[in-house]
């Protein structure tokens, strides 16, 4: 009986299979040997393993190996910044906010026109540019601008415009009215109402009364003594007195307590626009806005005013 082919067929795929398996356990002993052989020293085998991720033949998943990275590459040292181009003129920082200092210090500065000041003891004047903080006592010359000038009156400040004059600014707690132009030597200095505020008190200087003579003091209140001294007399008396104005002050403000002083009144404000001009007849006063309280300084009279309204306060018989 002839061979069984179907059983040889079997027994040389059992001995291929046999050889492919001893060959796959021969390959990594001998490249293990000749790479240990290059360096001279001992590679141990390296264990069977199956390229894809599922195990088989009882072989475990090979390990992905990464090619090693070369050497980093060091970073560039950063190079430090020169010094910075200019770019143009540098804007000046601006300078602190000014503050006044009540009873101490203003801050006074030109709205409009040309301003001049000059400070206590000093014996010019000098050109009011920007703003500027100015010492109590200071002269101000406004007749050819618009002065701003911010005060401090204890629980704030103060701020008003003031054109057409020459004055004096002074603060006080308890304004002491000055005597008026005419009174005699020993009247006593007129006082102002305390209180906790301080009142910024703008004095009307300049102006000459030179000119003024007992006609425009009087205001013709002798026209009848003198219609009886004869027709000249009598004619001139007639004539209408003219309003001779010496010097005069245009105020505004929207809060605190100011005063402004002539010859012969005395303003004080709380909010308003007004008019304080000295004539030869008198301190003339008027209201444009608000409220003033007008006081007499060679009487004592005080008088309140509204808007419209002005009061006279007249000059003595004899200046």
């Amino acid at each position: 009986m002839g061979p069984d082919r179907r059983g040889y067929s079997r027994a040389r795929l059992a001995t291929l299979v046999a050889v492919v398996f001893a060959l796959g356990l021969m390959l990594p002993v001998v490249a293990s040997s000749q790479l240990g052989g290059s360096t001279g020293a001992a590679v141990p085998a390296a264990k069977p393993c199956n390229a894809t991720t599922a195990p088989a033949n009882g072989r475990p998943p090979c390990a992905t190996t990464t090619a090693p990275t070369g050497p980093t590459t060091p970073t560039e040292p950063t190079t430090p910044a020169g010094p910075t181009a200019p770019t143009g003129p540098t804007t000046p920082t601006p300078p602190p906010a000014l503050r006044p200092v009540a009873g101490k210090t203003v801050v006074a500065g030109a709205l409009s026109g040309t301003i001049f000041y000059r400070r206590p003891g000093a014996h010019a004047f000098a050109r009011l540019l920007g703003r500027l903080l100015l010492p109590v006592g200071s002269t101000i010359n406004a007749t050819h601008g618009r002065l701003g000038l911010t005060s401090a009156n204890g629980s704030g400040t103060q701020t008003g415009s003031f054109h057409d004059a020459r004055f004096v600014i002074t603060q006080a707690r308890r304004v002491a009215f000055p005597r008026a132009r005419g009174a005699r030597a020993g009247a006593a200095v007129r006082a102002g109402a305390s209180g906790a505020g301080w009142t910024t008190v703008l004095a009307l200087r300049g102006g000459s009364f030179a000119g003024c003579d007992a006609d425009d003091v009087r205001g013709g209140a002798h026209a009848a003594a003198r219609a009886a001294a004869g027709p000249a007399a009598s004619a001139a008396a007639a004539r209408p007195r003219r309003r001779r104005r010496v010097r005069r002050l245009w105020s505004a403000e929207s809060g605190g307590t100011w005063t402004t002083v002539g010859g012969y009144a005395a303003a004080t404000v709380r909010g308003t626009v007004w008019l304080t001009e000295d004539r030869c007849s008198g301190t003339y006063v008027y209201v444009k806005r608000g409220v003033v309280v007008v006081r007499n300084l060679f009487t004592g009279r005080r008088v309140r005013l509204t808007a419209g309204h002005a009061y006279l306060a007249r000059a003595p018989d004899k200046i």
